[in-house]
């Protein structure tokens, strides 16, 4: 007589160590490129550069990463984490430590503007966000939630930033953070990176190929093939582009993390100090807005069962409000409305942001979705160099940022508009 062994499912899947890792990376990794609003204010006492030559620097960085992450992904998707990941981490520690050596604007322009700005893109959002595609189905708002909530926290790098120059200076501080990126990443990323569950043997989700299709077809929650034709594609990124719902995906990524998102991340804490408030308070509310995004990252689930546009839209919704409050701050007689922004722009755009990518993966899953993922992330790129920019312009030619806060209002709208035209739901219908 003989047995046949069942296989026991494991109690821990371990796509979900891999989305903790990806949230560890990005949140040290990241904290590079957003505690540039702190160092904006110092690089501009330390050198008397024109706001809108100074606030380049930062333009120049997302110009480069956003046409890097094609890049980024299509090498993630060849060659796989464990030899792309690494070796974009010793290029960020070594060009974060660099930093502490410039003396002139091209010095910026080249190490914060290039050299971090490809390695961010390396061993940043995109190819995590093409490795979880492959460990993730049903749970894919969830698992993007946790990966997008990196971004959170590294907006605390602000707070964490104003104490480092405050103690040993802005040269110093970037030593310090070249350290940590170095003693945090690097170890994860060799340590732990899986391309694929069949890597070690597992499916997505987790689940044995029975459970997983008796799941599929009893939970109240799903994700439906709505459009079996579209969903069956072997897509490439050259077939990608001939559809209009990538362009509508790309549209929304310019509009959303590119302008609204980005042009409030550069100018923040300049917006602040502008306002009458110290660069301290400033770089409190840059963390406050980082923790209420952080929030709306760990609620990713909501896009798995209200669908993503819907969620989008919410997400939308709050921005808007947040930005409507910021018009009204003129002076420093009312601190609670920068509060109450920060929370509330925080926690829609944090919603709203895994949805965004859960709707491309939705869309275009496959062996090619890093390299599509990251032409329509280099949306935000383009986006975000822009803002960056023309809210320093608009400043200069005005005296206030209030027609920058327009900018972001119609980035919003526009973001929402082109989410529903996507229509992801029409290829897979996530929620109840």
């Amino acid at each position: 007589m003989s047995f046949q062994q069942q296989p026991v499912k494991p109690r821990f899947f371990y796509g979900w160590l891999i989305a903790v890792v990806a949230m560890l990376t990005l949140a040290v990794a990241y904290g590079v490129r957003y505690s540039f609003s702190v160092f904006y204010v110092e690089i501009l006492d330390a050198f008397h550069w024109g706001r809108p030559q100074t606030a380049a620097i930062f333009s120049v960085n997302v110009i480069v990463y956003g046409a890097m992450v094609p890049v980024a992904g299509a090498l993630v998707d060849r060659f796989g984490p464990r030899r792309v990941l690494p070796l974009a981490t010793l290029l960020l520690a070594l060009g974060t430590a660099a930093l502490s050596q410039a003396t002139a604007l091209w010095h910026f322009y080249f190490l914060y503007g290039f050299v971090v700005a490809i390695s961010i893109a390396s061993v940043g959002f995109v190819p995590f966000a093409a490795i979880l595609s492959n460990w993730f189905i049903q749970k894919r708002g969830a698992a993007f939630g946790i990966l997008s909530a990196g971004f959170g926290i590294s907006y605390f790098s602000a707070l964490f930033s104003d104490y480092l120059i405050s103690t040993l200076s802005w040269r110093g501080a970037y030593l310090v953070i070249a350290g940590i990126v170095l003693a945090v990443i690097l170890p994860l990323v060799i340590l732990f990176a899986r391309h694929r569950p069949e890597d070690m043997g597992l499916l997505p989700d987790g689940m044995e190929r029975q459970a997983l299709a008796a799941r599929s077809a009893s939970q109240r929650v799903t994700t439906t093939v709505t459009d079996k034709e579209w969903a069956s594609r072997n897509w490439s990124l050259l077939r990608a582009f001939r559809t209009y719902r990538f362009w509508m995906l790309f549209g929304a990524s310019f509009c959303f993390i590119g302008v609204a998102l980005n042009l409030m991340l550069a100018h923040q804490v300049a917006f602040a100090v502008e306002a009458g408030f110290s660069r301290t308070f400033g770089a409190f509310i840059y963390s406050l807005f980082g923790l209420a995004y952080l929030v709306g990252n760990l609620c990713g689930f909501v896009s798995d069962r209200l669908g993503r546009e819907k969620t989008v839209s919410l997400g939308c919704a709050g921005g808007m409000a947040a930005i409507v409050l910021m018009t009204f701050v003129q002076d420093t007689s009312h601190p609670w409305i920068l509060y109450l922004y920060a929370l509330l722009f925080g926690l829609g755009m944090g919603i709203a942001s895994p949805a965004l990518t859960s709707s491309a993966a939705d869309l275009f899953h496959g062996k090619s979705f890093g390299a599509i993922n990251g032409v329509i992330i280099m949306a935000f790129g383009i986006g975000a160099a822009f803002a960056a920019w023309f809210a320093a312009y608009l400043f200069e030619l005005t005296g206030t940022y209030l027609s920058a806060l327009y900018t972001v209002m119609g980035g919003l709208v526009a973001a929402c508009a082109f989410e529903w035209l996507a229509a992801p739901r029409k290829v897979r219908k996530t929620g109840k």
